[in-house]
């Protein structure tokens, strides 16, 4: 569901590829204990599509624990019959 062109950008200012995004989530120091979404909403523009939110990750990094809170921008582009992810940014708003 991610394009191969994809752009992801983290709340420390960190752009990261497609590959380097799939990686960066497989990383086996980073355990998360939880992971939610609310305040979510779509507004759409034809074959286009913005996806916003907000995010709790809670868990450990290189056994140093972690509870961060935050907004997501998701965009979000309807090609060949397939909706697929071509963009994320996302904001701190607290560490709790």
């Amino acid at each position: 569901m991610v394009s191969d062109r994809y752009v992801y950008t983290d709340d420390d200012g960190t752009v990261m590829n497609k590959r380097q995004f799939l990686v960066d989530n497989k990383d086996p120091a980073y355990n998360a204990t939880l992971m939610t979404n609310d305040e979510v909403q779509v507004i759409s523009y034809g074959n286009v599509a913005l996806v916003l939110g907000k995010y709790h990750a809670k868990g450990t990094y290189k056994s140093k624990a972690f509870d961060h809170w935050g907004r997501f921008t998701d965009t979000w582009l309807y090609q060949n019959n397939t909706w697929l992810c071509i963009a994320t940014h996302t904001s701190r708003i607290a560490n709790r």
